[in-house]
């Protein structure tokens, strides 16, 4: 119950999130059925990128100590990709790597400066503070002028004959309900406190 709260206040607080989620997971299952791994190469660093969790087998082990039967289990990876598991580890992991490919944006456009990365955050010496933040500013306005999650789309479906692909896989959903985006991250100075 509390995890469907979380996510029905999630849907409520932040409509884009759900829907990402949802036509992600469409997406993802639908590309497994013509695919045997999630791979991409990621628009903002050109990292490569292949996600897939492998179906495991499992062998059980009889034997006798001190007169006792123990039986161990052993699982041992497959080469078949469990689709099921690879679909829902892969949704987290898009964001991941997103977030991973911003952090070496900010990275690239520090250039020599010293910088310790924070989960998903940056920091760095006072003296450096005006430069990152116009690191930071940079990196945020190439991703939102990337349209990253599309070129992801386009990059899964390659390969997929385009009229196998329903109709509600061909945009990557989107709110589109802020105008000011461009100007907003250029002087929002309190995102970086």
């Amino acid at each position: 119950m509390m995890t469907n709260m979380i996510f029905w206040s999630m849907e409520e607080g932040v409509p884009s999130a759900t829907k990402f989620l949802g036509y992600f997971r469409k997406l993802l299952g639908f590309v497994l059925k013509h695919k045997d791994a999630i791979e991409f190469v990621n628009p903002l660093n050109n990292f490569p990128v292949v996600l897939r969790v492998y179906e495991e087998e499992s062998i059980s082990l009889s034997y006798k100590v001190h007169g006792k039967t123990l039986t161990s289990r052993i699982n041992k990876k497959t080469s078949t990709t469990n689709k099921r598991k690879t679909t829902s580890s892969s949704v987290p992991s898009i964001i991941h790597s997103a977030d991973a490919a911003l952090l070496h944006l900010i990275k690239h456009g520090m250039l020599e400066a010293d910088m310790a990365y924070i989960h998903d955050s940056v920091g760095v010496h006072p003296n450096n503070i005006e430069s990152t933040k116009t690191a930071v500013t940079n990196s945020l306005l190439a991703v939102a002028k990337s349209e990253y999650f599309e070129n992801l789309k386009d990059q899964l479906l390659d390969g997929i004959p385009p009229e196998t692909v329903p109709d509600e896989l061909k945009h990557v959903p989107t709110e589109d309900t802020w105008d000011t985006w461009e100007e907003d991250l250029k002087t929002a100075y309190n995102a970086y406190m």
